[in-house]
């Protein structure tokens, strides 16, 4: 046979479902959310026994503390460029004093299932004012993820705590507070985008960790003074140095160097997954039962998820 008579045979086609990949940065963002979403119940426990605020500033100075002694001995440079300092404090103030605040005080005052339901309307925010923008681009795909991800945390949410939601009554204002801290967050993840593009995560971090502990102490302070330290067990202890070093540290590096390189629309979409890992460790760690719905709402939020990954 010539070369000119030769047999062309059609390719097959295949089908083959493409399953975006997981880089190393969308593991940060997960072991953050991760951690953030076990901290619920923790921060739950020590509200009971500690002001919003000296729970705070006691859990900030010692993941500061903690921060700088790593940054030192990483060699990295401690000192930012003379541009940086004020989009850090800025975004320091709007994240550890504002939201930090209206979060604190809104759990105090609702269920976890509330707070944890109504804070993850937060991704919306930033995937909407993004899209609105025109910084990112959101196909029916992406828009379809949104809504079946939200659609999964409620079914779990609503099965998981049945009977627990209010919306009104004694948990109005903890509810209130929830969903306004959501946007709050919202706002704060857009802003840091900016402001963890150049530089050094571990020094953004601390110096963004040291400002937020700075701006808290004036206003923990009356409630230092008076605060009896004989109710502080040492339960209470494990609960403000798992939140220092795991909510405040840890995942704080994670989740600054997701956003800088996945951008924040991505990142932020993984807080989808708060009320599944929360209503897991209960399972896992309360001995709470097991219901099919949580098995359902995880696929379903798995898959809107990873629609918005791919779109």
């Amino acid at each position: 046979m010539s070369k000119s008579e030769t047999k062309i045979v059609p390719a097959r086609p295949t089908w083959r479902l493409a399953l975006p990949r997981l880089t190393i940065y969308d593991v940060m963002v997960i072991l953050a959310v991760t951690i953030w979403s076990i901290n619920f119940a923790v921060i739950k426990a020590a509200l009971d026994v500690l002001p919003p605020f000296v729970f705070n500033i006691l859990r900030f100075s010692i993941g500061t503390v903690l921060l700088g002694i790593a940054l030192i001995r990483s060699g990295e440079p401690l000192a930012l460029p003379r541009n940086m300092w004020l989009p850090i404090a800025l975004t320091s103030f709007w994240g550890n004093i504002v939201y930090q605040a209206v979060f604190t005080y809104g759990l105090h005052r609702t269920t976890v299932a509330n707070s944890v339901l109504l804070l993850s309307t937060g991704p919306i925010w930033v995937v909407l004012y993004n899209v609105v923008r025109k910084v990112d681009r959101l196909g029916r795909g992406g828009f379809l993820g949104i809504g079946l991800a939200l659609g999964g945390v409620l079914l779990v949410v609503a099965s998981r705590y049945a009977g627990q939601l209010s919306i009104g009554g004694l948990t109005f204002t903890g509810d209130a507070l929830s969903l306004l801290a959501s946007f709050i967050w919202g706002v704060n993840v857009l802003a840091t985008r900016y402001v963890v593009r150049s530089g050094s995560i571990m020094a953004i971090t601390f110096w963004s960790m040291a400002i937020g502990a700075a701006f808290q102490f004036p206003i923990a302070f009356p409630d230092l003074l008076t605060l009896h330290w004989a109710v502080v067990t040492p339960a209470i202890w494990g609960a403000i140095v798992y939140s220092a070093i795991g909510s405040v540290t840890l995942a704080s590096l994670f989740w600054n160097r997701g956003v800088k390189e996945l951008g924040a629309s991505k990142a932020s979409i993984y807080t989808n997954l708060q009320p599944i890992i929360a209503a897991t460790t209960a399972i896992v760690f309360l001995g709470e039962a097991f219901t099919p719905w949580l098995a359902v709402g995880t696929v379903i939020v798995i898959l809107g998820l990873w629609l918005v990954r791919r779109s």
